[in-house]
């Protein structure tokens, strides 16, 4: 994720969490480097329906995690779930682009942020409306 609209900061963060064999949720933050670790206030909960075939995320991030404020600007994010059991990535799935494939917050997209929807100009040329 990274301030403003898709593209318009070049400074992104990559945060995530995993579910481990021992049952416990690890989040980490890659990216940028110089803040690369755990990340402070990150909640994150993951569960694994074996029976239903599904894996439920909720991560929770606060905006001082982020470094931002919520009523400074836009936000734009790429939600990415890996399938990496421990032998690497055997695939993905993405909401947006600039993480997976290659790492450029150009393709990143506008979730709705505090007071409205996205009027971006990469979401109102594709015609999105959140």
């Amino acid at each position: 994720m990274t301030a403003g609209a898709p593209g318009e900061a070049a400074r992104t963060q990559e945060i995530g969490a995993a579910l481990t064999d021992a049952g416990t949720v690890d989040t980490w933050r890659w990216s940028p480097v110089d803040l690369a670790g755990t990340p402070p206030g990150v909640q994150a909960k993951v569960v694994r329906d074996a029976t239903a075939h599904t894996t439920t995320y909720e991560i929770a991030i606060p905006w001082t995690t982020l470094g931002l404020a919520p009523d400074d600007r836009l936000l734009s994010s790429t939600v990415v779930i890996n399938e990496n059991d421990g032998t690497g990535r055997q695939g993905w799935l993405t909401w947006g682009t600039g993480v997976a494939e290659a790492k450029n917050p150009a393709g990143f997209n506008c979730p709705a942020g505090p007071g409205g929807g996205c009027s971006c100009c990469r979401c109102e040329a594709q015609g999105v409306s959140v």
